[in-house]
């Protein structure tokens, strides 16, 4: 009889262990949304001293800003304008220019964001980049466009 009760007790435990962890949520990965202008949300640096990424070309709907060394970042996410911590930077020189792909990789909370971008250089034009939101094995990628920020010469 102590067995089954022990045993129901153990069963009730591991139960309500694995219940309690999928409910918390903790691996959820943020919604990544629109900067909000109501919250801060940058350095203040404009025009080529910064990387602002959008969704789609040609917009002013940002959702990630930074300085242009990657420092100084800026996200939306769950709503709120955060500010990311800068854990690393790789620039890979294509060039004798100074053009260079760039990846950043910042840290807010758990998630880890990484920012690839190419070409990295005062941006006449719109161009691809990724950012990828990793945390405990989840993964979410977003194709997004650095923004146009400096006049074409």
């Amino acid at each position: 009889m102590t067995l089954k009760i022990i045993t129901v007790l153990m069963l009730a435990q591991l139960f309500l262990g694995i219940c309690c962890a999928q409910a918390g949520g903790g691996s959820r990965l943020p919604r990544v949304r629109r900067l909000r202008t109501d919250q801060p949300a940058s350095s203040g640096k404009d025009g080529c001293d910064n990387h602002p990424l959008t969704f789609h070309k040609d917009s002013d709907d940002y959702f990630f800003d930074s300085h242009d060394d990657g420092r100084d970042a800026w996200m939306n996410l769950d709503g709120k304008n955060v500010r990311l911590t800068l854990v690393r930077s790789v620039l890979v020189y294509t060039d004798e220019y100074g053009t260079a792909n760039a990846t950043y990789e910042y840290r807010n909370k758990q998630t880890i964001i990484t920012v690839r971008l190419p070409f990295y250089s005062d941006y006449t034009n719109s161009v691809p980049a990724t950012v990828q939101l990793r945390r405990d094995g989840s993964k979410r990628t977003y194709n997004a466009f650095v923004a146009a920020q400096c006049d074409a010469l």
